[in-house]
C-alpha cells in the first residue's frame, strides 16, 4: 500500500534526492557514504511520504477522474485508513528526524509540515500562484534537507544556498507542466491552474511554449556554467556540470516536445515515440455555419483511402461490399427527398409530445432552403431509410464520413446548442453515435431509442442535451482532440444539473425520467471511455431511483412509456453486462444467496433488444453467472463444493431449457446477424460458466466446444453489422482462452481492431491490450479476469 502512495510521485520525491546525492557523493570520499545513502533513502521516503498521504486525502474526487489507480478512489484505501496513516506518520517522522540527524533537520520537517497544512488542509491556498510556489518552496526544502544530512558526514560538501534557490526558481517557472495531463479532472472540480485559464488553443500554444523554453534555459544554463569553470583551472566539477547539463538538455528536449505538440491527456503524461498520430484517419474541425466543408483545414494527415469500385452498386462505389462483406444495394430511380422541416421551439410543457418527436426526427433529413408544412414523422422516416446510404442506414459505414466535418443542423429544434461545437457535437451523435449505440437490424430510426426516444426528452430538457454531447465527444475525442473540452463542459454542466435536479423536494414523473436517463448515460460515457472507474456510482444511482420507482409503482406502469422503457432496457444491460467486471451478481439482485440460483422464477422480458442487441433471458443468465462467481471464495469444503457445483448445474440446465424455446419460439431468422450473435454471446456466457467452475484450462472438451461456436458465429456477422457491438464479451473471452490457436487469436484481434474503426470507442483497444497482456504471459494460467482487475480495471465489454 505504501507503494501505491508513493507510486505517482516517485520519480519526483525520492529518485530526486537519490539522484541530487549522487551528484554530490560521487565519487565517494570513503565508506561511510553507505551510510549516508542509507540514511537519505529513509528520510526520502519519509518526507515524500508525508506529503503524498495528505495530498490524495484531500484530494479524492479530482483523483477519481484524473488518477483513479491510486489506492483512495481503487478502494485499496478507506478514508479512515488514509487519516490514520496521516497522524502516524506526522508524528513518528519527527521523532526518526530528530534522532537520526539533530535539530535542523526537525525544523526543516516543521516548516514542511507546516507547507502541507497551509496548501492542503486549512486554509488551502489553491490558487492557480500556489499550485507553482508550493512545489517550489518544497523542492527549496527538500535540497536543504539533503544538504543537512550531507553535511553532517561530510562538512566539505555543503552546497550554496543560492544553488537551492536558483533551482526553486526554475521549478516555479515550469512545474505547471504537470497539470496539463489533468485538465480534465481540474475543469470538472472547477479548480484553476495554468493550463484551465489558457485553455484557448492559441494561449494554451503561448503558455506551452514558453514551458517547454523554460525548461530547455534550465539545462543551457548549467552546460554554460559547467563551461566557463572548464575554463578555468580543471576539476572534475566543471566536468560533472557540463555532464549533467547535456543530459538535462536532452531530456529537456523530449519534455519539450511534448508539452509543445501534445494534443491529449496520454501524451501530456509521457512522451509517445512515433505515436502522435491518430489512429483513425485525419481530423476535422466542426463546421461553421455557412462555411464550405472544403475550406475546413485538416489537423492531421489522411490516410490512405481504401480502393473503390467504379461500378456496382451505390454501396460498392462508397465503399466495396465485397472487401467488407455487405449486401449490394443497386442504385435505383429514387423519389426527390422531402423538404427540410421548419420545426418550432420545442414545448418545454410537454417534452415528450408528437410535435417535438416530429420535429427531432425531421431535422436530420438534408436540409435545404425551401420550407414546407410539417409532415408527420411517420411519412420522413421511410424516405430517409429508403437510402442505403442514408445516415440512419445501418449499413453506412464509410469512416471518411465518420471522421470527416459534417454540416450542422440550424438548431431550430433545440434550443439548448449555444455553439458552433455544440451544433458539430450533436450532429455526430445524430448521424455517428446513435447509429453505434443501437443494435437494432432494421434500417428504421424509430426502432433506434437513442434516435427515437432520446431526442425527444433533449428537446426540452438542456440537461440530456448536455450528457448527449459528451457523449458524442467521448466518441469523437480519439480523432478530433480539440472537440473534448467543449464535450468535457457540457458533460460537467449536465452532471451539475442532474444533482440539482435530485435535489428538488417533489419530483415530477418526467424529472424523474430525465433524472434516470442522464445518470445512465454519464455511466455509459464513462464506461467506452475505459479506464474510468467513476461508472459504478452513476450505475449505483440509477439502481437506486429504479429501485425507488418500482418500489413506489407497478414495474410495468414504468415500462408503459417509450422512455421509461428505454431506461429499463439500458440499465438491465449496462446491469448485467457490469457483472463481468464486478463478479457480483446485479445490483437489483445483490441480496440474492447461492440458494436462489435454483428457484424455477423466469426472466423478466423487457420488450426488444435494441440496445444490446441480445435476448433479455441471456443477461438474466449472465447476472446469475457472475452471481455464481460472487461465491467461489465459500467453496470451502466438500459440503460446499456439492452445493456450488449443484448451483452451477442448475443455470447450465436453464440455459439448456432457453435455447430450446428460443430455437421454437423465436422469430429471428435462422443464420441472421442477430442469430449468430445470440449464439456467440449464449456460448461466452457457457463458456464463463466453465471457468468459474472447472478454472482456466484451455484444454478441456467444453472450452474447445465453446470457442468453436464463438469463432464460427462471429466470422458469419459481416464487418459493419449493427451487431457488432454486441460481440465484445465473446471476443474476448474467446481470445483469451486461444491459448495454443495463433489462427484464432488472429481472428480475434482482427475483428477487434475493425471495430475500433467502426465502432469508435475508446474501450474497444483497452479490450484488445487486455487480451494482448494476456497472449504475452506465456506461462500464466490463462486468467484474463485477474488481468482485467489488476491491469484494466475500468474495462466493461458493453
Amino acid at each position: 500500500m505504501t507503494y501505491h502512495l508513493l507510486k505517482s510521485n516517485l520519480g519526483a520525491g525520492v529518485l530526486l534526492y537519490l539522484s541530487a546525492a549522487c551528484i554530490r557523493l560521487l565519487p565517494p570520499p570513503d565508506f561511510s557514504v553507505f551510510t549516508v545513502f542509507t540514511k537519505i533513502v529513509c528520510i526520502a521516503v519519509s518526507h515524500q511520504y508525508c506529503w503524498d498521504i495528505v495530498n490524495q486525502l484531500t484530494s479524492v474526487d479530482e483523483d477519481r477522474i484524473n488518477k483513479p489507480q491510486r489506492p483512495i478512489p481503487a478502494g485499496r484505501l478507506t478514508l479512515i485508513g488514509a487519516k490514520w496513516r496521516w497522524l502516524i506518520s506526522w508524528t513518528v517522522s519527527p521523532a526518526i528526524w530528530y534522532t537520526l540527524l539533530g535539530g535542523q533537520a526537525l525544523t526543516i520537517f516543521l516548516l514542511s509540515e507546516a507547507l502541507i497544512y497551509i496548501c492542503y488542509v486549512w486554509p488551502r491556498l489553491d490558487h492557480w500562484t500556489f499550485r507553482n510556489i508550493f512545489p517550489a518552496l518544497w523542492t527549496f526544502l527538500s535540497f536543504r534537507l539533503l544538504n543537512s544530512v550531507v553535511c553532517e558526514t561530510y562538512p566539505q560538501l555543503s552546497a550554496q544556498l543560492k544553488v537551492d534557490i536558483i533551482l526553486s526558481l526554475w521549478v516555479l517557472g515550469t512545474i505547471h507542466i504537470q497539470e496539463f495531463h489533468d485538465i480534465d479532472g481540474d475543469r470538472k472540480i472547477q479548480r484553476q491552474t495554468l493550463p484551465v485559464i489558457f485553455a484557448g488553443s492559441s494561449s494554451m500554444k503561448m503558455l506551452r511554449g514558453i514551458t517547454a523554453s523554460l525548461i530547455f534555459a534550465g539545462g543551457s544554463v548549467v552546460v554554460s556554467w559547467g563551461w566557463i569553470r572548464c575554463l578555468l583551472p580543471f576539476t572534475l566539477t566543471s566536468v560533472g556540470l557540463v555532464l549533467t547539463g547535456i543530459l538535462h538538455l536532452l531530456g529537456a528536449l523530449a519534455v519539450g516536445i511534448r508539452c509543445v505538440y501534445g494534443k491529449s491527456a496520454d501524451m501530456d503524461e509521457r512522451t509517445p515515440i512515433g505515436a502522435d498520430q491518430p489512429g483513425l484517419g485525419h481530423i476535422c474541425e466542426p463546421q461553421q455555419p455557412g462555411r464550405p466543408a472544403s475550406e475546413v483545414p485538416s489537423l492531421a494527415h489522411r490516410r490512405p483511402r481504401a480502393s473503390r469500385s467504379r461500378g456496382g452498386c451505390t454501396s460498392c462505389k462508397a465503399r466495396d461490399c465485397r472487401r467488407l462483406n455487405l449486401p449490394c444495394h443497386w442504385n435505383t430511380p429514387k423519389a426527390p427527398s422531402p423538404p427540410a422541416l421548419a420545426s418550432p421551439q420545442p414545448s418545454h410543457t410537454s417534452p415528450t409530445s408528437e410535435p417535438a418527436h416530429e420535429a427531432i426526427l425531421s431535422s436530420v433529413s438534408d436540409p435545404v432552403s425551401e420550407v414546407d408544412p410539417i409532415c408527420s414523422s411517420d411519412q420522413l422516416l421511410p424516405s430517409v431509410n429508403d437510402d442505403p446510404l442514408s445516415p440512419f442506414s445501418p449499413l453506412w459505414l464509410d469512416v471518411e464520413m465518420m471522421l470527416g466535418p459534417m454540416q450542422s443542423p440550424d438548431g431550430a429544434f433545440n434550443p439548448h446548442l449555444h455553439t458552433g461545437e455544440d451544433r458539430s457535437l450533436f450532429n455526430h451523435y445524430v448521424h455517428i453515435v446513435s447509429r453505434a449505440l443501437s443494435r437494432s437490424t432494421t434500417a428504421n430510426s424509430t426502432s433506434n431509442p437513442f434516435l427515437a426516444t432520446l431526442l425527444p426528452m433533449a428537446a426540452a430538457s438542456e440537461t440530456l442535451t448536455s450528457v448527449i454531447l459528451g457523449l458524442s465527444g467521448c466518441h469523437w475525442r480519439r480523432i478530433y482532440p480539440q472537440i473534448w473540452d467543449r464535450a468535457l463542459a457540457r458533460q460537467g454542466r449536465a452532471l451539475a444539473q442532474v444533482s440539482n435536479l435530485l435535489r428538488r423536494p417533489n419530483q415530477n414523473r418526467q424529472s424523474f425520467l430525465e433524472a434516470c436517463a442522464t445518470i445512465l448515460l454519464l455511466c455509459l460515457t464513462e464506461l467506452f471511455e475505459g479506464t474510468s472507474r467513476v461508472w459504478k456510482w452513476h450505475l449505483k444511482a440509477a439502481g437506486n431511483l429504479l429501485s425507488t420507482a418500482a418500489a413506489a409503482s407497478d414495474r410495468h406502469r414504468l415500462a408503459s412509456t417509450p422512455e421509461g422503457t428505454f431506461c429499463l432496457q439500458l440499465f438491465h444491460y449496462l446491469d448485467a453486462m457490469s457483472t463481468i467486471s464486478r463478479c457480483k451478481p446485479p445490483l437489483l439482485r445483490a441480496g440474492e444467496r447461492l440458494t436462489d440460483l435454483t428457484s424455477s422464477t423466469t426472466p423478466p422480458i423487457l420488450g426488444d433488444n435494441s440496445i444490446s442487441g441480445i435476448p433479455a433471458p441471456l443477461l438474466e443468465y449472465l447476472g446469475r453467472v457472475n452471481l455464481l462467481a460472487a461465491h467461489r471464495s465459500r467453496r470451502v469444503d466438500d459440503l460446499s463444493e456439492i452445493g456450488f457445483r449443484a448451483a452451477a448445474a442448475h443455470v447450465r440446465a436453464q440455459l439448456d431449457t432457453w435455447r430450446v424455446e428460443y430455437e421454437a419460439t423465436s422469430t429471428t431468422t435462422t443464420n441472421s446477424d442477430a442469430d449468430k450473435a445470440t449464439t456467440a454471446f449464449e456460448w461466452a456466457i457457457r463458456l464463463r460458466l466453465h471457468q468459474i467452475v472447472d478454472g482456466y484450462d484451455p484444454h478441456h472438451a467444453d472450452v474447445e466446444d465453446a470457442l468453436s461456436r464463438i469463432v464460427t458465429a462471429v466470422l458469419a456477422i459481416p464487418y459493419g453489422s449493427p451487431l457488432e457491438g454486441s460481440l465484445l464479451f465473446p471476443l474476448v473471452i474467446a481470445g483469451a482462452s486461444c491459448r495454443d490457436s495463433m489462427e484464432r487469436r488472429m481472428v480475434v484481434k482482427e475483428r477487434l481492431m475493425v471495430m475500433e474503426n467502426t465502432l469508435g470507442f475508446g474501450h474497444i483497444s483497452h479490450a484488445r491490450r487486455l487480451l494482448e497482456t494476456v497472449w504475452a504471459d506465456e506461462g500464466g494460467d490463462g486468467n484474463w479476469a485477474r488481468i482485467r482487475y489488476s491491469l484494466f480495471p475500468g474495462v466493461v465489454f458493453v
